[in-house]
């Protein structure tokens, strides 16, 4: 099964390229000029906080435990999902430029898509699976 769903990532673009970075590569270029006052208001005027929407496409599949009716037929809970693209609105992928924390959110929010699909499970149960 499919899903989507959009997820906000915060970035820093540079006014005059562009270029967008994590908040970690900004703090790693103020560390390299060793944190100076006057070098950090000259590298903030240069890079503004942006928001950029990810479009992100999932799939998965969710099967519940089924612990009543034929011990023979019971089973655990059994499930998989994976994220199969993220891009931003002009079509860039991104899949190799979120963070990891990003990148577990993303999972996450998935994971409960996948987990929270009404699918068509029928059980007739009548009586509890001897699991041991």
């Amino acid at each position: 099964m499919s899903f989507s769903f959009v997820y906000d990532v915060e970035r820093l673009r540079h006014i005059k390229t562009g270029e967008l970075i994590t908040e970690s590569q900004f703090e790693k270029m103020a560390e390299l000029l060793n944190f100076e006052v006057v070098a950090i208001d000259i590298l903030n005027a240069q890079y503004e906080l942006v928001d950029v929407s990810l479009d992100v496409e999932g799939s998965g599949y969710y099967l519940p435990s089924k612990i009543h009716g034929d011990p023979l037929d019971c089973y655990p809970e059994e499930f998989e999902y994976e994220i199969d693209s993220m891009k931003d609105a002009n079509d860039n992928d991104w899949n190799n430029l979120v963070t990891e924390d990003e990148r577990r959110d993303m999972m996450d929010i998935l994971v409960q898509k996948v987990k929270n699909h009404d699918y068509d499970v029928s059980y007739n149960c009548s009586y509890d699976c001897n699991l041991y």
